[in-house]
């Protein structure tokens, strides 16, 4: 269903700003206990690997400082928090530089999606996602 909007401030104010997070940064599985009828949401797609042909565009590379590779050689969460205020944002940092730990995150060269667009693009496809699951749970 597509909303009709009279103007354009319209539309922006419809669109509210998620927060990042762990719940909003994954599509959610749920896993239903009939007999108990308890309900379990767990975290079950990452929307950054989902999504990450969109995000290519936006990965940029640098070299790190002698004093920036000791302050974040095996601790890509204190990049994360650095780069994007978060530390949600690890391990597509370690998927980006082909790390399957934080012990194998010794690089030099650090390669990272942009901060300035990163947050802005996912908050987009969280929008859409939920406006997705709107449309197949009215069905």
């Amino acid at each position: 269903m597509t909303n009709n909007y009279t103007t354009i401030q319209d539309q922006v104010s419809s669109e509210t700003a998620e927060e990042l997070s762990m719940r909003t940064l994954h599509t959610t599985l749920m896993i239903q206990d009939e007999i108990n009828n308890v309900k379990l949401n767990i975290p079950y797609q990452s929307l950054v690997n989902k999504y990450r042909y969109f995000l290519e565009p936006y990965i940029e590379e640098e070299e790190l400082t002698d004093a920036e590779f000791a302050k974040y050689c095996r601790n890509p969460q204190v990049l994360s928090e650095d780069l994007y205020g978060t530390t949600l944002l690890w391990p597509t940092i370690l998927e980006l530089n082909n790390c399957v730990s934080r012990t194998d995150f010794t690089k030099r060269i650090v390669k990272y999606y942009d901060p300035l667009q990163v947050s802005s693009i996912l908050n987009d496809v969280i929008l859409k996602e939920e406006e997705l699951k709107e449309i197949n749970t009215s069905y």
